[in-house]
């Protein structure tokens, strides 16, 4: 990732003298980059063509894929695939050889941190197309209400926040009407979502960033190697994206029984 002053100057800031990170900042900057946005439907194709036959292939980029009849043990491969696909690129980040000490860390930071975020926003998507939920809506140009509360919750079930596993139950339940001709097609109001995101914001920021700056709890120190190694961010990253996948794997939208 090249090097962005936007970037540098937004995502970690400085309160009483430790290291914050900015989730929504993060996000929408993040989300601008190229690469970031995951085309369902050509994610899709390319997972399941090499296994499944056209028609089968076509159910599940018109559906899901449960809907077209994979088991969810089949997906639960597929995602083990794609997780240690992200998992090695984001085991090259690392945050800890080469920073400057002090204030100056600052930027560095926001730049490592990006990379992160960048692969935490593609893995999310990909996981969430492999268990049955819809294209998220956005694209460099600007990120949509509805895609960002998407991404807030389920970054909050990937680091253990109670009230975003309760949100994503509401996502899937959505996706299940439409898809059994139980309900039209609904979009998150406000009414809905809005009140669970807003409580999973307040308690994501805080889990993200004691996760990211480990044992050095975000303390701006002058220490070479101060924050974390890549050794770090691989097993963090990892946990966290198996956490969603098992989460997902469980709902009823990721079971082809559900459907027949």
């Amino acid at each position: 990732m090249k090097r962005n002053k936007k970037i540098e100057n937004s995502i970690v800031k400085i309160e009483n003298g430790k290291a914050k990170i900015d989730v929504i900042n993060a996000l929408q900057l993040v989300t601008k980059l190229p690469g970031a946005k995951i085309n369902r439907k050509r994610f899709l194709r390319k997972e399941l063509s090499t296994n499944y036959k056209k028609n089968i292939v076509e159910d599940a980029i018109n559906n899901n894929p449960a809907h077209a009849g994979i088991k969810t043990s089949e997906i639960n491969k597929i995602a083990d695939s794609v997780i240690r696909y992200e998992r090695n690129k984001v085991s090259a980040i690392s945050f800890a050889s080469g920073l400057p000490g002090g204030f100056a860390m600052v930027p560095a930071l926001s730049m490592d941190v990006a990379q992160y975020f960048y692969h935490i926003i593609i893995i999310v998507q990909k996981l969430a197309y492999l268990y049955g939920f819809d294209e998220f809506e956005f694209d460099e140009n600007e990120i949509n209400a509805e895609a960002m509360n998407k991404i807030i919750i389920f970054m909050g079930v990937m680091v253990g926040v109670n009230s975003a596993n309760q949100g994503l139950k509401v996502l899937s339940n959505i996706i299940g009407k439409n898809l059994t001709n139980k309900l039209a097609k609904t979009a998150l109001t406000k009414g809905t979502i809005y009140p669970i995101v807003k409580k999973t914001l307040s308690i994501i920021g805080v889990k993200i960033t004691k996760q990211i700056f480990a044992n050095a709890t975000g303390k701006i120190i002058p220490v070479v190697g101060a924050v974390l190694s890549g050794s770090i961010s691989f097993v963090s990253f990892g946990k966290n994206c198996n956490t969603l996948k098992k989460y997902l794997s469980q709902n009823e939208i990721a079971n082809p029984k559900f459907y027949y």
